[in-house]
């Protein structure tokens, strides 16, 4: 849950911007792997959308690589 607040606060403080996966993996998660890492920053922004339900239309713009 430490994650999600984390993730949160990142994406709030920096609201209207596009930030690419890879960075936000990196900054967040000390990972063993880039594969491992963004495997956890999915399963993160599932567990925001899931908590923050319908909330999230249209805030969160996702793709394959931001």
């Amino acid at each position: 849950m430490a994650k999600a607040r984390a993730l949160f606060a990142f994406l709030a403080l920096n609201c209207g911007r596009t930030h690419r996966r890879a960075l936000i993996a990196d900054l967040l998660w000390n990972a063993p792997s880039d594969r491992h890492a963004r495997q956890s920053l999915r399963r993160c922004l599932w567990d925001l959308r899931t908590a923050l339900g319908r909330t999230t239309d249209g805030v969160f713009v996702i793709d394959d690589t931001h």
